[in-house]
């Protein structure tokens, strides 16, 4: 709170100077023109970029979130939802991790989840950030989801066609320590779950960071179908498991 305090106070020493709103506005374009001409690493951390996916577009090029996770613009005005269940507090939930579990969408979508626990029963909500995901358990056959979806298009669509480069973001787990039959990337790897986008089989997962690239038999880069959309689709094998995914991003 001194820290808040504090810029606070400068702020309001420089209100005076009418010079100062557009300063900032110019750095703020003079940062953006350095990171769009800026050369690029080929690794992230300590992990490489593989080599067909296209460094300027991974770093630089338009994409889409298709996020679960709060807070995300994108689900307060009901954008990924499209719902008309809008704003801070009403937006839509999706269900509860525990009814999840046993009644999965009728009509074959992934389902937008939520854990009780971390939700607040405050009258007045005062957090605003909570893990949601998608969720898929066994059991339930395959369960799919289509980035962009209609109203992503409408709110930012560029007019140029996604390149096909998809990435998963598995939910985080507490301390970095996963329910029992809570699967993420290796568990796909070893059989115990599938994914596929269009109808093509995900052969591998290239972790990069906290997420996944999809990887196809003939690399990084998918095709999209005859709307220019990936339809994503996962199924879970292993008994008595689940997956979580917080997002799918599309470039």
């Amino acid at each position: 709170m001194n820290v808040l305090e504090d810029a606070l106070g400068e702020l309001a020493n420089q209100a005076s100077d009418a010079s100062f709103p557009e300063k900032i506005r110019s750095d703020e374009r003079a940062e953006y023109d350095t990171f769009m001409t800026v050369g690029l690493p080929k690794t992230v951390g300590d992990m490489q970029i593989p080599n067909d996916i296209d460094r300027n577009l991974f770093f630089r090029g338009s994409n889409i979130c298709h996020t679960a996770r709060l807070p995300a613009q994108t689900r307060h005005l009901g954008i990924l939802t499209e719902s008309s269940m809008v704003g801070e507090d009403s937006y839509d939930k999706g269900v509860e991790q525990g009814h999840a579990r046993h009644h999965p969408p009728e009509d074959g979508s992934m389902a937008l989840v939520y854990e009780a626990d971390q939700r607040e029963t405050c009258p007045v909500p005062i957090k605003k950030d909570y893990k949601d995901f998608f969720y898929v358990g066994q059991g339930h056959g395959w369960r799919q989801l289509t980035v962009p979806n209609d109203s992503e298009v409408k709110a930012y669509g560029t007019g140029e066609p996604l390149r096909g480069v998809i990435a998963v973001c598995f939910a985080i787990c507490d301390w970095n320590k996963c329910p029992t039959g809570n699967l993420r990337a290796n568990e796909f790897h070893e059989g115990k779950a599938s994914m596929r986008v269009n109808n093509v089989t995900v052969r591998q997962m290239t972790t990069i960071d906290n997420c996944s690239f999809l990887k196809n038999a003939d690399g990084h880069i998918w095709k999209p179908n005859k709307d220019g959309r990936f339809e994503i689709s996962a199924k879970v094998h292993e008994s008595k498991s689940y997956t979580r995914i917080s997002s799918f991003v599309v470039w």
